[in-house]
């Protein structure tokens, strides 16, 4: 609660009268990194740990490589307000068994994209929406 609090986004999460979020923790047990065969070394696996509630649960997100279209549509993407969007849930557990992805990270909203969206049904925010990129803006440069 203390680093939410700090962050400012406190207000905004689900506790508990004790003071404890209403998560459940979930694990990926064995975890190599995709880049362990490449090491050659002897390293032990990782436990990952992830929370679930209610809201990361209702949550989809939409990725631009997910709703490129292909065919005689290629070239085109379906929008995320556009009929035919494919949203996917935020912690996409079947890639750990799926044998498609060379990367267990992919678990956690579909992998690397270059564009997302997410939406959930029962969030509720006060707050405007919120647009980031993986490239910080141009003005940041200038600041430094």
């Amino acid at each position: 609660r203390r680093a939410a609090d700090t962050l400012g986004a406190g207000e905004f999460l689900s506790f508990s009268s004790e003071g404890q979020a209403a998560f459940t923790q979930n694990q990926i047990k064995d975890f190599y990194g995709v880049y362990y065969g490449q090491a050659a070394l002897p390293m032990d696996p990782d436990t990952i740990v992830y929370l679930t509630s209610e809201v990361t649960d209702a949550a989809r997100v939409w990725s631009l490589e997910e709703n490129m279209q292909s065919g005689k549509n290629a070239g085109k993407v379906v929008l995320p307000d556009e009929e035919g969007a494919v949203w996917k849930a935020v912690y996409q557990t079947e890639k750990l068994e799926d044998g498609k992805s060379l990367d267990m990270y992919d678990v956690f909203v579909g992998g690397a994209s270059s564009t997302r969206s997410f939406f959930s049904f029962i969030s509720t925010s006060e707050g405007a929406p919120m647009w980031s990129t993986a490239t910080p803006p141009a003005s940041l440069a200038r600041r430094s």
